[in-house]
């Protein structure tokens, strides 16, 4: 196994590195194949796959796992750990609000959870210092959309978690 995963690395890295277009096709073709096959025999870990190539398309993008991972670790203001609100109770807030879960390229839906979670966690105890609680949700909102869309920031989620 060791011999198969060097030799896909050397491989990987000259297509990684090449400008050469059919060197980059020919890769491009081997991996669709293996993805096929995956996707036949394992549909769960096609899209663990899926989940670790869509980044590509995001500035700040979480699958639902590592947003689940993240946001189980928080330590909030108030003492209590984990999500101050579900993904649902999240998704129904911010939709009652007529604003957007996910924005191209700038965030996902897991992302934004993540992100309004983590705030609350770190500034629930000022924010009811000053803001009302019929407007808690609108301003954690507004305050997630302005980091996911942080033009000095633009890759802000997987960098300041620290995943790969």
């Amino acid at each position: 196994m060791n011999e198969i995963m060097k030799r896909y690395e050397e491989l990987y890295e000259v297509m990684a590195t090449s400008k050469d277009p059919t060197k980059m096709h020919t890769f491009g073709e081997a991996e669709k194949w293996a993805f096929r096959k995956v996707a036949e025999r394992d549909p769960s870990m096609a899209q663990m796959w899926l989940d670790k190539l869509e980044p590509v398309m995001w500035l700040n993008y979480l699958s639902k796992s590592e947003a689940e991972a993240i946001v189980s670790k928080f330590i909030n203001a108030d003492g209590t750990m984990g999500a101050h609100w579900s993904y649902d109770t999240m998704r129904s807030a911010v939709e009652s609000l007529g604003v957007m879960m996910s924005e191209e390229p700038f965030f996902n839906c897991w992302a934004l959870w993540a992100t309004m979670n983590m705030l609350y966690s770190d500034h629930a105890k000022s924010v009811n210092d000053f803001v009302a609680k019929d407007e808690q949700v609108k301003f954690y909102y507004a305050q997630a959309i302005e980091k996911l869309k942080d033009a000095d920031r633009p890759h802000f989620i997987r960098e300041y978690f620290e995943i790969e």
